[in-house]
């Protein structure tokens, strides 16, 4: 019972939240692939007290291709250089070759709890923004974490409490022994003062045999021995990119949000009214279209119709047709690799605002110049091309609704040429050719900042219109 309550009030004190770095890497064993070396220069704007920066080959891992190279460079000179977002100051070269070489076992980092409240006797810091206990020990064999992090947190607790548990004593002997001298005779107060002094001088005795007895009952009690468990890695649920992805009752509808069908139009009309968008020029249609009208998105999944509970769009258009950035921002870009994402290639947009939206079901990531260029964008530029389009042969995973029933080679999405569909892992869970928007982070709701990219016609506007025809 008291290893319970022991145990209990160690947990208490943990904060919720677990905190790790992934190093990531690949399953050990000897295979052919291509070596990526990026060879990057970082060209300071002018202004800037350093001067051009050569930034050290071979730190980001085995890029395959030019345009992962410079999107590595120029994210690495964002990390040393804060406040650059331009990458015209960043240029990479990339060579290759292909070689027989053994991919070692990934080596995680340890993962430590982050605390509310600091124990004494944990050597508990905060290590590069990261908590780090150094009196823990945590380590990976053969894909086994062991960690003594709760017995050793629990050691540090009983540590604490005698300490604080001797002084509460020492302090009640002390007022025991001043009631006792003041009772002047006084049988009760007397008696009093010895009840008061037995009882700390028991609960002291408890304190420094707690071990003792502990060790007597059963002295596992005593040992706690390190946690074992198989690690296992992190899969993103994508639960906006579940469902019926790209159907609707109405697709590739044109015009402005105002051209919305009912119930439609006044969904987003209170978001207009009641929502936020603080990006500074809203959400402009990735296609040129509107947005997809129907069940999904709008009123599955608990949205409901509710414009404050519909945090994603799908825009159905054809295979291949130009995706143009919603708002200014960074754009990034990250290839489908595994079957359990439903986003498939994926476009990150982040606005100055700090808001963040994700594009899902990319063919491919090339500008109008058919090149990759991760980076600053403005409203409207070309990122990527519309995919979502499966290739025969493919297997679908279990609950999607992809059919992969097209012919073609598959597509490369960081180089131009001909190709007529995607891998499961890059297309993604969709029905067919579509753009799908989450929004990620930040206060702005989507419906929101889709009614600011447009204003609204007045009626005085639209007369005085009519008027001059």
């Amino acid at each position: 019972m008291k290893k319970l309550v022991v145990i209990l009030i160690a947990l208490s004190c943990l904060h919720p939240t677990l905190t790790s770095a992934d190093a990531g890497g690949a399953d050990a064993g000897l295979i052919t692939c291509e070596i990526g070396i990026c060879n990057c220069t970082y060209e300071a704007i002018p202004g800037y007290a350093f001067g051009p920066y050569v930034l050290p080959a071979g730190y980001w891992g085995v890029p395959t291709d030019s345009g992962s190279c410079l999107a590595l460079c120029f994210k690495d000179s964002q990390l040393k250089h804060p406040g650059d977002d331009n990458p015209a100051h960043t240029t990479s070269t990339f060579s290759c070759n292909t070689a027989a070489v053994e991919t070692p076992i990934p080596v995680r980092d340890p993962i430590f709890p982050e605390l509310n409240v600091i124990i004494p006797g944990l050597g508990y810091i905060v290590k590069d923004g990261e908590p780090f206990w150094s009196e823990a020990q945590i380590d990976n064999v053969n894909g086994q974490q062991n960690s003594n992090l709760l017995g050793t947190y629990i050691a540090a607790i009983y540590g604490y409490a005698l300490v604080a548990g001797s002084i509460v004593a020492v302090t009640m002997l002390m007022i025991a022994g001043l009631q006792y001298a003041t009772a002047r005779g006084d049988s009760k107060h007397v008696e009093q003062a010895k009840k008061r002094i037995g009882n700390a001088v028991a609960g002291i005795i408890l304190l420094l045999l707690a071990y003792n007895i502990a060790f007597f009952i059963d002295p596992a009690t005593t040992n706690f021995e390190a946690l074992s468990f198989k690690h296992i890695d992190g899969i993103q649920l994508n639960t906006q990119v579940a469902g019926n992805e790209g159907a609707a009752s109405i697709i590739g509808a044109v015009g402005t949000w105002e051209n919305l069908s009912s119930p439609y139009k006044n969904i987003v009309v209170s978001a207009k009214r009641d929502g936020i968008c603080e990006v500074a020029d809203g959400l402009a249609s990735p296609t040129g279209t509107l947005p997809n009208q129907g069940n999904h998105h709008w009123f599955d999944g608990g949205a409901n119709g509710e414009f404050n509970k519909i945090n994603a769009l799908d825009w159905s258009a054809a295979w291949g047709t130009n995706i143009q950035a919603p708002f200014s921002g960074t754009v990034s870009y990250e290839t489908g690799s595994v079957n359990t994402d439903r986003c498939g290639n994926r476009i990150r947009l982040k606005s100055s605002s700090g808001d963040q939206i994700t594009i899902c079901h990319v063919k491919d990531f090339l500008n109008k110049n058919n090149q990759v260029a991760p980076g600053q964008v403005q409203q409207g530029d070309v990122i990527g091309h519309v995919g979502g389009q499966c290739c025969s042969g493919e297997s679908v995973p279990t609950g999607w609704v992809t059919e992969c029933n097209i012919s073609g080679s598959a597509c490369d999405p960081n180089t131009a040429g001909s190709c007529a569909c995607q891998t499961i892992e890059q297309a993604g869970n969709s029905t067919g050719p579509h753009v799908h928007i989450t929004w990620d982070k930040g206060a702005s709701n989507i419906l929101s900042c889709l009614a600011k990219a447009v204003p609204e016609t007045s009626d005085a506007e639209t007369s005085d219109a009519e008027t001059s025809e």
